[in-house]
């Protein structure tokens, strides 16, 4: 048998790779993990290659930007503030909202021609079915039916770690703590990672309900339109037409307080993304806990706009205690799981999850 040298080794693979071309860089690894000409086999060294480098990113800053523009018109969906703002411009239209003439009435004549460049509900319930599984979209519209699952899972975990670092330093030392920054990592990087695949080319509906929203601020901002409800502020607008008009006010509090949390909530993931992914380092620092003072955001930074990591933690707590599951659930929603699929197809939520999320509605 006649053993071919290194030579005729080489340009046999180069033969077999003419009709299928290799990357430059394979070859200079297979060069590399061949021995110095005449020297031992144990002078071997091989240098491993990063496969994580060739992995697509899949927390996409940009789409979170998106979806958490999403969820806050969401939850002013559930206020009915859309349809309030429809039916403000049609009884003006209908001359039964008295205004003079001023920048309020131009705001609402501008609002009414420009229905055509806006989202209709049909499609506004159809993209918050797509992006969080929210009901009352289009059946044949594919839903994240995975985002309500890890949404309670993230703030379980990090309610449930806040709470044991509320617990006496002595025994927070010397018993294992139940819930690790490690699961809570886990548990954001999960609901950071299915937020940004659902919200994968959804900015510019974001933009367009963004927009609506501010038409509508900028609307509400004229007294005269106010005390033409009886009102002292939007909020009051909001409710005396949904008590009016829309067939009750709904429990506006408990809405109001929800888009708050979810707001802080999906902002400290967003400009975290970085914490989410990476291994080592506190995801949460535990002194901004135990010592909150020493580390409240300046009065010029919102809790919205750059929200500390105790901003997460009270947004967490107040979020549970008006939406989430007993203390029970939310202890056991706090540990981990598995990390569903990223396939294409959503993966259908346990029994447990969804009759807990049906009682939330």
């Amino acid at each position: 048998m006649v053993t071919p040298n290194r030579e005729s080794t080489t340009s046999t693979r180069k033969q077999i790779g003419a009709s299928k071309p290799v990357p430059e860089r394979a070859d200079a690894a297979a060069d590399s993990v061949s021995p110095a000409p005449g020297g031992p086999p144990s002078s071997l060294e091989i240098d491993l290659p990063d496969l994580e480098a060739a992995v697509d990113v899949e927390i996409v800053t940009e789409n979170l930007n998106a979806t958490q523009a999403i969820y806050f018109a969401y939850q002013l969906e559930e206020m009915r503030i859309f349809q309030v703002i429809e039916r403000i411009v049609d009884l003006f239209g209908n001359g039964l909202l008295p205004l003079a003439g001023g920048a309020g009435r131009d705001d609402l004549l501008r609002y009414k021609n420009g229905a055509a460049e806006r989202m209709t509900e049909g499609e506004r319930r159809d993209l918050y079915m797509r992006v969080f599984g929210a009901p009352g979209g289009n059946a044949s519209s594919t839903a994240n039916l995975d985002f309500g699952e890890l949404w309670l899972r993230f703030i379980s975990a990090v309610s449930s770690f806040a709470r044991q670092l509320d617990a006496d330093p002595l025994l927070r030392n010397s018993a294992q703590m139940a819930v690790s920054q490690e699961q809570v990592r886990k548990a954001g990087r999960d609901l950071a990672a299915n937020l940004s695949r659902h919200g994968n080319g959804v900015a510019c509906f974001a933009v367009k309900q963004l927009r609506t929203i501010l038409e509508f601020s900028e609307i509400m901002q004229f007294a005269e339109l106010r005390n033409a409800f009886g009102a002292r502020d939007m909020w009051q607008v909001i409710d005396h037409v949904n008590t009016q008009y829309l067939g009750g006010a709904g429990n506006l509090h408990r809405r109001r307080e929800q888009r708050l949390a979810g707001a802080v909530i999906m902002r400290w993931i967003t400009q975290n993304v970085h914490r989410l992914t990476g291994l080592g380092a506190p995801l949460i620092w535990t002194g901004q806990i135990v010592e909150p003072q020493k580390s409240l955001a300046s009065v010029a930074d919102s809790q919205i706009v750059s929200p500390t990591d105790w901003d997460l933690v009270n947004a967490c707590e107040q979020w549970l205690a008006g939406n989430g599951p007993e203390e029970e659930s939310a202890d056991q929603y706090s540990q981990p799981i598995e990390s569903p699929s990223v396939s294409t197809w959503p993966i259908d939520l346990p029994q447990v999850a969804r009759e807990l999320l049906r009682g939330l509605e």
